[in-house]
């Protein structure tokens, strides 16, 4: 399981990834001792991405691909040009920089840039191909969002930019905003899944929304700023096991739930669509 909030952001159409600006960005906030080494066991392993307060940031067990798609908010069919171990190879990476409360996530993503930059000698741009996506759309767009995607208020993001502490998010009780971050649970073969101040882009991540379609999917709600968001679906997953004969689970599909709950609903359409270039990255350099 991932632990941490991955909430990500993208801009900068059709423009090279600049270096240089990264390390003048991360001048006054960097890590200062990285250790990556490279996994070599073979057996089942949890995973963890975190920083932790008192100026400690631990990520176990991951691919180069998820580090890329917390940096740059690209999930991996976005993603061209990258060699297989860029997915297949896991790596345990600590490091150690200066910060009381864990630091806001557009800093954080700076800085693991920046490691991204020096240790695994990354080059790459973003551009623009037409193709066909699944665009995020309001099922009816003159009645707005559903009961369960609700505007957030702004304490999460008021107390990450003061670097205050935010603890790991503990599943809501009934009628409880979500806390500050992403809980889920499985009841019965149905996943709860809770959104505390998150934007729809975490959303689409958290639910595998491109895989479950088959191709790229975009947000086109319109729909700016974080929510809070409660959504219980059974994962397509679990549709395709029932349909070979195990028990039936009852609930609704993502689209169903995404439809009923939240008011939205996937179009297919055919559009330039934004894609990460990796033209250069190779296996971390020693430590």
């Amino acid at each position: 399981m991932i632990r941490g909030v991955l909430s990500l952001s993208a801009v900068f159409l059709g423009s090279a990834i600049s270096t240089e600006h990264t390390l003048r960005a991360v001048e006054q906030s960097k890590f200062e001792v990285v250790s990556i080494k490279r996994v070599q066991t073979t057996g089942p392993r949890g995973r963890t991405f975190v920083a932790i307060p008192g100026g400690r940031f631990v990520a176990s067990n991951v691919p180069l691909g998820l580090l890329l798609n917390f940096v740059y908010q690209f999930p991996a069919e976005r993603v061209v040009g990258a060699p297989p171990w860029v997915d297949s190879t896991m790596f345990d990476i600590e490091a150690t920089g200066e910060w009381n409360a864990s630091p806001p996530q557009d800093e954080l993503r700076l800085m693991i840039e920046q490691v991204l930059v020096e240790r695994f000698a990354l080059r790459a741009h973003r551009e623009q191909r037409l193709g066909n996506v699944y665009a995020l759309v309001l099922s009816q767009a003159n009645r707005g969002p559903g009961p369960r995607l609700r505007r957030a208020n702004d304490d999460c993001e008021k107390r990450a930019a003061a670097k205050l502490e935010i603890p790991m998010p503990r599943f809501p009780a009934p009628g409880q905003r979500p806390d500050c971050g992403i809980s889920s649970r499985v009841v019965e073969g149905v996943r709860q899944l809770r959104l505390g101040s998150m934007r729809l882009s975490t959303l689409l991540s958290q639910v595998n929304a491109a895989r479950a379609l088959g191709g790229p999917v975009v947000d086109r709600t319109g729909l700016e700023g974080r929510f809070d968001i409660e959504l219980d679906y059974v994962p397509p997953s679990r549709l395709e096991t029932d349909s070979k004969g195990n028990e039936q689970i009852n609930g609704p599909s993502l689209v169903e739930a995404l439809r009923d709950q939240l008011g939205l609903k996937f179009e297919r359409r055919r559009e330039p669509t934004e894609f990460l270039v990796i033209s250069h990255v190779q296996l971390p350099s020693a430590n």
